[in-house]
C-alpha cells in the first residue's frame, strides 16, 4: 500500500516537471515575423507574394535573352544584306568598266578604217586632199582615245592596271605609224609615194611596234572580254 502510494507521487511530480518550463496551452515556442507567428524552429514559410516575384523574374529574363537573340539574328540579317549589295556593286562596276574598255575599241575600228582606205588610195595613186584627211582622221582617232583612256577608270577589273596600259600602249604605237604614214605621203609633195626609202622604212618599224603593242594587250584584254560576254578582238580588228 505504501510502495503504491510513493509511487503515485513520483509520477505525479514527473508530469508537474514536465510542463513547467513552457506556456499553459502551447507546445512549441512561437515567434513573430510581422504580424505572423512562426515556430521558433523548422522551415519558415515563404510568402505567397515572393513566389510571384520570382516566377516574375524568371519571365523577365526569359524575354531578355529572346529579345537578344533576335537582336543577334537581326544584326546578321543586316550584315548579309550589306555583304550582297556590296558584291552587286562592285560586279556592276566590274561590268561598266569592261563595257567601257569595249566601246573604246569598237571607236578605234573608226580610226583604223580611215587608215586603210587612205592607203588603197595611195596604192592606186589617188593622191587628194580626202586621201591625206584620211591619215589626218587616223591619227585623231587615237588621240581622242588615248585621252578617253587616260581618264578610263579600269580600277574594278582584276586586271584594270594592265588593260588600261596595255591600250594606252596599243593607241600610241598606232598613232605612232599613223604619223609616219602623212611624213611619207607629205614628203612625196602630191605626187604618189615610193614605196621604198628611210620614211617607208619608218612606217614599217612603227607598224611593227604597233603590232606587238596589240598583241600585248589583246593578251590581257580577251580572257575578259570572254568574261563579260563582250567581242573579242584581234590585231586587225582594232
Amino acid at each position: 500500500m505504501a510502495d503504491a502510494e510513493t509511487e503515485a507521487r513520483r509520477h505525479a511530480y514527473q508530469q508537474r516537471m514536465a510542463g513547467a518550463g513552457r506556456p499553459s496551452g502551447s507546445t512549441e515556442p512561437q515567434v513573430t515575423v510581422g504580424r505572423t507567428s512562426l515556430p521558433a524552429s523548422g522551415p519558415v514559410p515563404r510568402p505567397a507574394g515572393a513566389a510571384r516575384d520570382l516566377k516574375s523574374l524568371r519571365m523577365a529574363g526569359l524575354w531578355l535573352a529572346i529579345l537578344a537573340v533576335m537582336a543577334v539574328v537581326a544584326f546578321a540579317g543586316i550584315k548579309a544584306m550589306q555583304w550582297h549589295d556590296t558584291r552587286a556593286a562592285e560586279a556592276a562596276a566590274r561590268t561598266a568598266a569592261a563595257n567601257k574598255v569595249a566601246a573604246i575599241l569598237d571607236e578605234s575600228i573608226v580610226g583604223r578604217q580611215n587608215l586603210l582606205t587612205a592607203i588603197g588610195l595611195i596604192r592606186k595613186c589617188k593622191i587628194g586632199d580626202a586621201t591625206r584627211r584620211g591619215i589626218q582622221n587616223a591619227a585623231k582617232n587615237r588621240q581622242t582615245l588615248l585621252a578617253k583612256v587616260t581618264v578610263l577608270d579600269t580600277s574594278p577589273l582584276p586586271e584594270g592596271a594592265e588593260i588600261k596600259s596595255g591600250l594606252q600602249a596599243a593607241l600610241a604605237r598606232s598613232l605612232e605609224a599613223d604619223e609616219a604614214y602623212l611624213k611619207w605621203y607629205d614628203a612625196a609633195k602630191g605626187h604618189c609615194p615610193k614605196q621604198s626609202g628611210r620614211l617607208f622604212a619608218a612606217i614599217d618599224k612603227a607598224n611593227e611596234r604597233s603590232q606587238d603593242a596589240k598583241a600585248a594587250f589583246l593578251a590581257v584584254w580577251n580572257p575578259v572580254a570572254r568574261e563579260y560576254e563582250l567581242p573579242e578582238r584581234d590585231k586587225s580588228s582594232i
